[in-house]
């Protein structure tokens, strides 16, 4: 298994490249990645709030604008996934 050492977290997989590497080398994933976790997080937390604004189609304003962030999260990574080249800089390839 290679060491990911340098990655800020580190687990293993069959292959002994660590997710961690996959994400911090790959340009535009963690961004991604980010949207989605951020708006599936907002929608779950704003099951729980009191809406103070009119609905937009029968949804709180906070879900309404999380769905637009989950669609943006989910075309980054399928667009930086389709466009990886295998030569991506990140830190430590200049």
């Amino acid at each position: 298994m290679k060491p990911c050492w340098k990655a800020r977290h580190c687990w293993f997989t069959p292959n002994g490249v660590s997710g961690a590497t996959l994400v911090l080398n790959t340009r535009g994933r963690l961004s991604g990645e980010f949207l989605i976790g951020y708006a599936v997080v907002r929608i779950i937390c704003e099951q729980f709030r009191q809406p103070d604004a009119s609905l937009i189609l029968g949804m709180s304003r906070g879900i309404f604008y999380s769905i637009f962030l989950l669609v943006a999260g989910v075309l980054l990574v399928l667009f930086v996934n389709r466009h990886k080249t295998g030569n991506e800089s990140g830190p430590g390839n200049p």
